[in-house]
Parts: C-alpha cells; sequence; structure tokens
C-alpha cells in the first residue's frame, strides 16, 4: 500500500515519490483495489494500491473531496468510483455486459477517461445527469450528437460503427465506444442506418 497524504486543496498526491497538483489530474477511478490518477493527455500520472477494496473506496471518498475542492470552478461528474472534470470527457456511453451497467466516459482520443459499474438498470441517472451537463451551453464548442439512446459523442471524434453476428459495435480507432446487442437482423439494419445517418 501506498502511504499517501495531502499537501492543500492544490494537491492530490503527496507521495513519498511524486506530488501532483490537482490541476494536472482529469479524472480519478477505482478499479479493485487501486485508485487511478488519469493525467490531461489521458495517461494514469499515478496509480495508487490498497489492501483492500475498502481501503480504496475510502480513499477515493477522500481524493474526490479533494479534487472537487480544488475544482470549484468547474463541472465535475462524481460517481461511486470515479470523478471527472467534463471538460475532459468527449463522450459518454451506458451498455449492459453480463448483466451489469456500465458507464464509461470518453476521453479525446476516443478511450476510457474512467468508467463505472454497477448492478443492470442502475446507473440511469447518471447517465442522464452526464448527458444533460454536456448538453449546456458550456460544452457548446464541443457538439456533442446522440449515436444511439444510451451514446453521446462529440463530433470531434470520428467513430466508426459496424454490424456484427451480436449487434451494432461502435470504435473510435479501433477502441471501444459503445455496444448494442441485438439478434434480430431487422432491429440490427434498423441501428446501424440510424448511427450511420448521426455520423454523417
Amino acid at each position: 500500500m501506498t502511504t499517501s497524504t495531502t499537501l492543500s486543496t492544490d494537491y492530490l498526491v503527496n507521495s513519498s515519490d511524486k506530488i501532483i497538483p490537482v490541476s494536472d489530474v482529469s479524472g480519478i477511478g477505482i478499479v479493485e483495489n487501486r485508485l487511478y490518477f488519469i493525467g490531461r493527455a489521458s495517461r494514469a500520472l499515478h496509480i495508487e494500491h490498497f489492501d483492500s477494496d475498502e481501503a480504496a473506496k475510502a480513499a477515493f471518498t477522500v481524493y474526490a473531496s479533494i479534487f472537487k475542492s480544488g475544482l470549484s470552478d468547474e463541472a465535475i461528474y462524481e460517481g461511486n468510483h470515479c470523478i471527472a472534470r467534463l471538460r475532459f470527457v468527449y463522450g459518454v456511453s451506458l451498455f449492459q455486459k453480463d448483466e451489469q451497467a456500465i458507464l464509461m466516459l470518453i476521453n479525446r482520443y476516443g478511450g476510457t477517461l474512467v468508467s463505472e459499474s454497477a448492478k443492470s438498470d442502475t446507473l440511469d441517472d447518471a447517465f442522464q445527469e452526464l448527458t444533460t451537463a454536456l448538453g449546456g451551453r458550456e460544452f457548446e464548442a464541443m457538439r456533442f450528437r446522440w449515436l444511439h439512446a444510451n451514446c453521446l459523442i462529440s463530433s470531434r471524434l470520428l467513430p466508426m460503427v459496424e454490424k456484427t453476428p451480436n449487434g451494432v459495435v461502435i470504435k473510435v480507432s479501433d477502441k471501444f465506444v459503445s455496444f448494442v446487442a441485438t439478434n434480430d437482423d431487422e432491429h440490427k439494419e434498423q441501428l446501424f442506418a440510424e448511427i450511420r445517418t448521426a455520423l454523417i
């Protein structure tokens, strides 16, 4: 376990080998017993390991509070397992996998900035909160567009869409963005056509 303390609301990490200002961090996410501090370039600046998932969650709560305090003038999304500055979010996607709901915040390269997973149908409100915020005047320059009911993407990203045997998948530079599962060929064709129209 890494032992970190905080210097002030200006700094998130003050470990024996690294000091990271809040302003350098675009998001924080929990993955099992690890905390990932994501930088402005969407790469991990620091990974903090804990003895248990519970300890990681407790530390996340503290860091999220510091994060929000240090960026009080910015729009921020905070979930149960991740927090992110909306100015670094280029899309948001909600999908189901293995009876879990997964909410994914997409970075400027089409990859995952941070993500949240929970029981099926429990992240709908969080998704709605995010899409409403990204649809505000503050983010007009990003030109967000709906690709389907659970996927909102900035026009700055150029996704590809393809039909698969199990549904329709959306990617950006081979990075997974969204998937709609369906074995109904007619529904698949309709969905593909709607997404293609949204992209043009």
